[in-house]
């Protein structure tokens, strides 16, 4: 396991509005920046490329390092916060 060192300076400046989704995407990677799932209500889903199904709850957070396929889905509806800090 290695640690992952953000900063948190650039990542703030690149948070997205609280998002509400409900649905989902298509299975996708982002090249250039890891991504964190701040979950603030209701649960999301993450798909992976292995098929296995990642739950985050209320008040949890992942961060999906950057090249990692995911395919994020709500089918209740959920509100969380996106932040695409770049790694150092």
């Amino acid at each position: 396991m290695s640690v992952i060192k953000i900063n948190m300076k650039a990542a703030l400046s690149a948070v997205s509005e609280n998002l509400k989704l409900q649905g989902g995407y298509e299975m996708h990677k982002h090249e250039k920046e890891d991504k964190l799932f701040m979950e603030m209500d209701g649960a999301l889903f993450l798909e992976l490329p292995t098929k296995e199904i990642v739950e985050i709850t209320e008040g949890e957070s992942v961060i999906v390092p950057k090249g990692v396929e995911q395919k994020p889905f709500s089918p209740k509806g959920v509100s969380l916060v996106i932040i695409e800090p770049e790694r150092n």
